[in-house]
């Protein structure tokens, strides 16, 4: 994921473009499981409307079926104060 060393993500700071796709369907094909919180899963859900109706962007597509293909484990939190 792109990420700063503190934790930050911010999806909307930049367009991903070819490069960035081959890249990370690459990390992910090879990935034994990908690690998410919640709301990162729930924003990676996106790439399932891009399998139902593909993009025709040959790397978008890919990327889509590489993450569709990786294992997931979602974790959540509540604290109680």
């Amino acid at each position: 994921m792109n990420m700063t060393i503190d934790g930050y993500c911010d999806h909307t700071a930049g367009l991903p473009d070819e490069e960035i796709h081959e890249h990370y369907a690459d990390l992910l094909r090879n990935a034994g499981v990908a690690l998410y919180g919640r709301i990162t899963y729930q924003l990676m859900e996106y790439w399932r409307t891009v399998l139902e109706k593909p993009t025709g962007d040959k790397a978008m597509d890919d990327f889509a079926v590489a993450i569709d293909g990786t294992p997931k484990l979602v974790f959540r939190a509540r604290w109680k104060v």
